[in-house]
């Protein structure tokens, strides 16, 4: 943080978030992709590109979602257009 003030003169702070990964979402199925939108809203961001991402509290949670969700990829990495 005093780097940030000192070379940018941001001020920030730090703040504890209980999250362990995050993963790029995708579906070939428009419907199933937009009903996972809509109940996992609170687990859905977008990243910097505007992609939405699934951020998980655990590898467990991540786990569980991907087998309860078939249809939707769950990619470690984004390849840049």
């Amino acid at each position: 943080m005093a780097r940030l003030k000192d070379e940018y003169g941001v001020e920030a702070t730090y703040e504890a978030v209980d999250l362990a990964t995050a993963r790029w979402i995708s579906s070939d199925d428009r419907k199933e992709l937009d009903t996972f939108t809509r109940k996992m809203m609170a687990s859905l961001y977008t990243d910097a590109e505007g992609h939405l991402t699934y951020l998980a509290q655990s590898q467990w949670h991540l786990g569980y979602t991907m087998e309860q969700w078939p249809a939707i990829r769950f990619a470690k990495t984004k390849e840049h257009n």
